[in-house]
């Protein structure tokens, strides 16, 4: 029945993945059947609760995660709250408006791409949760560069997947966009 094929289905795609990983270890100079996972352990034990986490946004320079950010800050105390994002000077202008680490000890920020799978993965270190919203969500820009648009939204996608399982992340919350489909 629809059982035994969701099942087998999920399985060959476990298969795959950690194949997929297996060989992706190997061309990184680490042993093989090394995934490169590393131990990370939440402190906070509360999974309701964002209190003692370690948190990074990706996209946390745009609307929405300035203003995610904003809330968790006021209703929160993160252990380490990480803006990734490649907007340099929204991440400056950010943190000039209060939101640095005078004002807040957990805030970092973290110039980088989700097109680049590297970079990503070094900004996912000690990580326990991922909101995942960077995106280029502009429907006009879209249609003129749509290779672009899936370099960001799908590719970009897939690498947080894939860094926050090489990373041992514990919650990764991806969003999506009312401008995906017309």
């Amino acid at each position: 029945g629809n059982g035994a094929t969701s099942r087998q289905y999920t399985r060959g795609w476990k298969e795959t993945e950690f194949s997929s990983h297996q060989s992706n270890a190997q061309s990184h100079g680490r042993p093989s059947g090394s995934t490169g996972r590393t131990k990370n352990h939440m402190k906070n034990t509360n999974p309701s609760s964002l209190d003692g986490a370690s948190i990074l946004i990706t996209g946390g320079t745009g609307s929405f995660g300035r203003r995610f950010i904003e809330t968790v800050l006021k209703n929160y105390k993160p252990r380490r709250l990480v803006v990734f994002s490649r907007d340099e000077l929204k991440q400056y202008e950010m943190a000039m408006g209060g939101l640095n680490q005078e004002a807040y000890p957990a805030m970092r920020y973290f110039i980088g791409d989700v097109r680049d799978a590297d970079r990503l993965s070094m900004a996912m270190r000690g990580i326990e949760i991922v909101i995942h919203a960077a995106a280029l969500k502009q429907v006009p820009t879209a249609e003129y560069n749509p290779f672009e648009c899936i370099r960001t939204n799908v590719y970009g996608a897939e690498n947080v997947v894939t860094a926050a399982i090489l990373n041992n992340v514990h919650r990764v919350i991806a969003l999506s966009t009312d401008k995906a489909a017309n």
